[in-house]
């Protein structure tokens, strides 16, 4: 019967030190991953607020553009243009950049040149390419 009970003994003492440790793990690795997360909400946050800055842009520069293609655009436009340029940069992949700037060289006199339509596929393209980082994002790359 001795070995019946130490072999029970051992098995609660394996149990208990299995739980404290897993408690001490969850304990020390808990703040590092919600801190994890809680930067890469704020990230996402950042990324679709310059989306909606852009979206706001490129809506004002082509209703602005239809009524009148000879209307200057201010200061404070391709200030706020800059702006985004910047963010998009610094929060995006080079490729979501890249559609971003096919749009971008279309804002000016006279489009660049290009037709409304054209203007409205380079918007459509760059805002899919910005959604899709952050609606179907890579957490560990």
């Amino acid at each position: 019967m001795a070995t019946g009970s130490s072999s029970e003994g051992l098995g609660l003492l394996t149990n208990f030190l299995v739980g404290i440790a897993g408690s001490l793990i969850t304990l020390v690795l808990s703040p590092f991953i919600q801190n994890f997360f809680w930067h890469y909400q704020r990230r996402s946050e950042i990324q679709l607020k310059a989306i909606d800055q852009l979206n706001a842009l490129a809506s004002e520069f082509m209703n602005k553009h239809i009524r009148s293609p000879a209307s200057q655009l201010d200061d404070q436009f391709f200030q706020s243009l800059s702006i985004v340029d910047a963010q998009i940069s610094a929060l995006f992949s080079s490729e979501a950049y890249e559609q971003f700037k096919k749009l971008e060289v279309m804002i000016g006199p006279g489009m660049g040149g290009h037709a409304v339509h054209e203007f409205v596929d380079a918007r459509d393209g760059a805002l899919r390419a910005l959604y899709c980082e952050v609606m179907r994002p890579q957490l560990f790359k």
